[in-house]
C-alpha cells in the first residue's frame, strides 16, 4: 500500500523538474556577438602604421570595456586592413560604441545597437590625427 500512495508524486517529480529547468533557462542571459572589421583610413601609410606601439579598442554605452589588441598585428597591416575582432557581451539593450585608438595617431568609431543573443557586424576605420608627438 505504501508504494501506491507515493507513485503519483514520483510521476510528478520529472515534470516539476522539467518545468523548473525551462523557467530557469528563460531567465539566463545570452551572449551577443559583435564582429568588427578594423581598418586604417585616410592619412595612414606604411611608415605611420609601422610606428604603432599599442592598439586599443574602447567600448562604451550599454557596456564599458577596454581591449588591448596585439600591437604586432597593427604594425604589419601594410594594406590598411587590421582584420576582424570578435567582441561578446551580455548587454541586451542600448547602444554599444567601439572606439579605436592608436596612440592618438588615429581614431575611429562605430555604434551598434545591443540585443539579446544577436550577431552584428560593423567597421571601425581609424583616420589619421596629429595628437602624437
Amino acid at each position: 500500500m505504501i508504494g501506491q500512495k507515493n507513485r503519483p508524486a514520483v510521476r510528478l517529480f520529472p515534470l516539476l523538474a522539467l518545468l523548473l529547468l525551462a523557467l530557469g533557462a528563460g531567465a539566463c542571459s545570452s551572449y551577443s556577438y559583435y564582429d568588427l572589421d578594423l581598418k586604417f583610413g585616410m592619412g595612414f601609410d606604411f611608415n605611420k602604421i609601422s610606428t604603432i606601439d599599442s592598439c586599443h579598442l574602447v567600448v562604451s554605452g550599454a557596456v564599458t570595456d577596454s581591449i588591448t589588441l596585439d600591437p604586432g598585428m597593427c604594425r604589419i597591416s601594410t594594406n590598411g586592413e587590421f582584420g576582424k575582432v570578435e567582441y561578446s557581451t551580455f548587454a541586451d539593450s542600448g547602444n554599444i560604441t567601439f572606439f579605436s585608438t592608436t596612440c592618438k595617431l588615429g581614431e575611429g568609431s562605430t555604434t551598434l545597437p545591443a540585443g539579446t543573443a544577436v550577431r552584428r557586424t560593423g567597421t571601425v576605420t581609424a583616420t589619421s590625427t596629429t595628437s602624437c608627438p
